[in-house]
């Protein structure tokens, strides 16, 4: 078996190379603190892939469940129902499977399950006549590990946008504590 490697820095880690969810999500588990980590996906990811019942067996007792209904584009829909079953599980970790997609909304849910305001009014507003301005999300978020199955910008960043066809725009978010702990790139 090829080696994996490992990338430390004080705000997160990057994990990879063969088996690397079943030799470096644990720990970044671990390091978190987390009880309880549940996985947010595509259906595609969970109906063509092993990488969630990998993810089950890697973490035992500390696998919470799983969402498998994240659009395409990332929708407030999909997002406000991987909210509802992560709070459902008493998740405390979430692990974003998948693209750009799933990874941008799982940052939302995070925002979410964190906020306790009103997702139109938790977003960037834009005011007529005035400029645009992000509100300040200080609640604290629960961690988030990524396991892009694509190469994607979204891996590190803090910002989100969902899309909502009630609105004219997209509905954007930033938040700097919804960047990952931790980034696991498995073969």
């Amino acid at each position: 078996m090829q080696e994996t490697f490992r990338s430390a820095s004080p705000g997160w880690r990057l994990y990879g190379g063969p088996g690397a969810i079943e030799r470096h999500l644990p720990e970044a588990v671990d390091r978190a603190g987390a009880k309880r980590a549940f996985v947010v996906c595509s259906p595609s990811i969970l109906a063509r892939t092993e990488i969630v019942s990998r993810i089950e067996a890697a973490l035992g007792e500390r696998y919470a469940g799983v969402f498998d209904g994240i659009e395409n584009d990332s929708t407030f829909a999909s997002v406000q129902a991987a909210r509802a079953e992560a709070e459902a599980a008493h998740a405390d970790l979430l692990i974003a499977v998948g693209g750009g997609s799933v990874i941008v909304a799982v940052r939302a849910v995070a925002i979410f399950m964190g906020e306790t305001g009103n997702p139109f009014e938790l977003m960037t507003q834009y005011p007529e006549g005035g400029r645009p301005f992000s509100p300040r999300l200080n609640a604290p978020k629960p961690p988030i590990v990524n396991l892009p199955t694509t190469p994607t910008s979204a891996m590190n960043r803090a910002g989100t946008g969902l899309k909502n066809p009630d609105l004219d725009h997209r509905m954007e978010y930033f938040d700097p504590k919804t960047r990952p702990v931790a980034v696991v790139l498995d073969d």
